[in-house]
């Protein structure tokens, strides 16, 4: 069950990025701005997102075993307005081409998703990720690649999470389980050149597939 947000039902507006983001220094190089409340009206858009898009169930390889993601998925062929504008401020604010390519839904505290860093998709010309987040609170972790002390970033409704730089290849992120967590969406933001995945879904009997493992 989704507990509203303060702002989460007004009507759908973005914020100031240059006063609301929160840039935090991993290294020299990599860095993670979080920007708190950042889209207005983000509940409304959880319930039209978790109504709307064709979540799946995907079976990844992770090592030599073939396991059930922990959550549901989907790919993102037609954003919808609110998606289309959220894209175009990003790419506006930071310099880069962003859109809406991927979206998982967390549908309780047991959905999860493990230490990753997402991988460089061929054709693509930058790797910053962005997050936006709808319904319930959940925790990211980011921490050096291969372990190492982590760091909490605690995202709302309506929170924007960038990861810039080279952070995908000197750190990893995952979203642990928790106990009593409502509903989530997260929405990523990539680079709209470049495959989705690598390699890339595969359907079989009515299931998605990838034949091995980006996490």
């Amino acid at each position: 069950m989704l507990q509203a947000t303060l702002f989460g039902s007004l009507p759908f507006h973005l914020g100031d990025l240059v006063a609301t983001a929160q840039r935090t220094q991993l290294d020299h190089d990599c860095w993670v701005d979080h920007a708190p409340g950042w889209i207005r009206g983000a509940d409304d858009l959880y319930a039209a997102f978790r109504d709307s898009l064709a979540w799946r169930s995907h079976r990844r390889w992770i090592v030599d075993s073939e396991v059930l993601e922990p959550r549901l998925s989907t790919n993102i062929t037609e954003p919808s307005i609110a998606l289309q504008e959220i894209g175009h401020c990003l790419t506006d604010h930071y310099g880069v081409d962003l859109v809406a390519s991927w979206a998982n839904l967390y549908r309780d505290g047991r959905d999860s998703v493990a230490w990753h860093g997402d991988r460089f998709r061929p054709g693509a010309v930058h790797e910053t990720v962005a997050l936006a987040s709808f319904g319930g609170p959940r925790t990211l972790r980011i921490r050096p690649r291969g372990g190492g002390p982590s760091r909490p970033w605690n995202l709302a409704s309506g929170d924007l999470l960038v990861m810039g730089g080279p952070t995908q290849h000197r750190f990893e992120h995952c979203i642990p389980k928790t106990a009593g967590s409502g509903e989530r969406i997260s929405v990523a933001y990539r680079c709209p050149r470049g495959q989705e995945f690598d390699p890339t879904i595969v359907r079989h009997h009515g299931r998605s597939h990838l034949r091995l493992s980006r996490l």
